[in-house]
């Protein structure tokens, strides 16, 4: 079920934005975390923090939907393809 929704606007500029959990906070620098995978993908994910890259000069929607099993947020996102399942 979902259970919240947020829409907002980043600054990008042709770099990554990062929407993480203050309590569990995660080291971006670390090359894990950008592996080659997530970044063609533009998209990385950890526990408490998800990378997402852009290829824009300015500004982004940002869409964030929280729901309550992963299963329902991948069913949400299957067609778009992008989904990125943080454990909480």
């Amino acid at each position: 079920m979902l259970i919240g929704r947020r829409k907002k606007i980043a600054y990008a500029s042709y770099q990554p934005f990062y929407i993480a959990d203050v309590i569990h906070p995660r080291d971006m620098s670390d090359m894990s975390f950008w592996s080659q995978e997530a970044y063609e993908k533009r998209l990385a994910g950890a526990d408490g923090t998800i990378g997402i890259g852009t290829g824009s000069h300015g500004n982004v929607m940002v869409i964030l939907e929280i729901c309550d099993a992963v299963s329902v947020l991948l069913s949400r996102l299957a067609p778009t393809g992008f989904a990125v399942a943080v454990p909480t």
